[in-house]
């Protein structure tokens, strides 16, 4: 799948009436990649999606340095370093992410964006990514991350700074013209955007895609 970004653009400059250039020019948007134990899929990259490490690599880095948050879905751990913060705002998350990164700092200006999507679209999305992704792996993974899932999704009436986009298929543009218009608008230096998602939701290309609008990127295939 192609997505012209030119397309976006132009929507957005429509939008806010003046040229997406002088939109995006004082914004800046850096994800974070984030460590895990997880084993690396063959249609990854090291240091694109995560780095990809050991538990005993794991429990040095964690051992020697702050970490920023951590979370654990089923035997695999996932977290990122404080160290980080200072070249990047952007983090895609879990809820348990987000309870320890509030907890660790509590000071910190956060603006969430959660990606909703359906249980089809996620299911079709993940065992379409690779013959290593099956049916079976993304019920187990589903299952892992439910119980935190549910809470987060029961709360977000209650949490003024939770923006919920949604991205069930065929509206991804839609879903990314909604989430670039979010960050548009909220932009602020101090601010670390969190973006959260259920497994294939759709949230690391939102989040890759929305790095190439900003980079002004012309086109980007997926």
């Amino acid at each position: 799948m192609i997505i012209d970004l030119d397309i976006v653009k132009l929507m957005l400059t429509t939008e806010y009436g003046k040229p997406f250039v002088n939109i995006k020019r004082n914004i800046e948007f850096n994800p974070i990649v984030s460590y895990t134990t997880r084993p690396k899929r063959s249609s990854e990259t090291e240091g694109v999606e995560h780095y990809f490490i050991t538990n005993e690599e794991a429990d040095k880095l964690l051992s020697s340095k702050p970490s920023l948050a951590y979370t654990k879905i089923g035997d695999n751990i996932y977290f990122t370093l404080k160290e980080q913060l200072e070249t990047q705002n952007v983090y895609i998350i879990d809820p348990t992410g987000i309870e320890d990164l509030t907890y660790k700092f509590p000071n910190m200006k956060k603006f969430i964006i959660y990606v909703d999507s359906s249980y089809e679209n996620r299911r079709n999305r993940y065992i379409n990514r690779s013959s290593e992704c099956t049916a079976e792996d993304f019920e187990k993974r589903n299952a892992a991350e439910e119980y935190q899932f549910n809470i987060f999704e029961s709360n977000i009436k209650y949490q003024n700074n939770v923006h919920v986009i949604n991205n069930n298929s065929p509206y991804f543009v839609s879903a990314l013209i909604h989430a670039a218009k979010l960050i548009i608008n909220s932009y602020q230096k101090d601010l670390l955007y969190c973006v959260v998602g259920r497994t294939s939701s759709g949230k690391d290309t939102i989040v890759k895609q929305l790095q190439q609008l900003f980079q002004d990127t012309e086109r980007v295939e997926l």
